[in-house]
């Protein structure tokens, strides 16, 4: 699993010749060497990619730790406690006061509609 999301299994040569057709993806690929284009699910890329608008780096990962941690299930790793990330139907019992106080502010109401939509489909 860890190989797949990472892309660590990925040839590389096939996939940076079959991108390496614009003069800025050649320069990312020669600064970035090993540069790999992650597996993530859909819904966590969607709900990461809302949640970092207009917002730090570090302020997204505090605030989707921090939903994960009231809205993701208890797991346990080799004793260590973890959260999943939250599911859709999870965002959307959680509702929009309670991702305005996670720190999502004006972006809650985009989650609501996402999930929504994930949901629907």
């Amino acid at each position: 699993m860890v190989l797949r999301y990472f892309g660590l299994d990925d040839d590389l040569v096939r996939i940076y010749s079959s991108i390496s057709k614009d003069s800025y993806i050649v320069a990312a690929l020669k600064k970035y060497l090993g540069l790999r284009i992650l597996k993530q699910d859909p819904w966590e890329a969607i709900f990461s990619f809302i949640a970092a608008t207009n917002i730090n780096i570090k302020r997204v990962e505090k605030t989707i730790h921090r939903s994960c941690a009231r809205i993701g299930r208890l797991k346990m790793l080799n004793g260590v406690p973890i959260y999943t990330f939250p599911i859709p139907q999870a965002i959307l019992r959680f509702g929009e006061d309670s991702l305005r106080a996670a720190g999502f502010g004006y972006r809650a109401p985009w989650l609501l509609k996402a999930a929504e939509v994930v949901v629907d489909r």
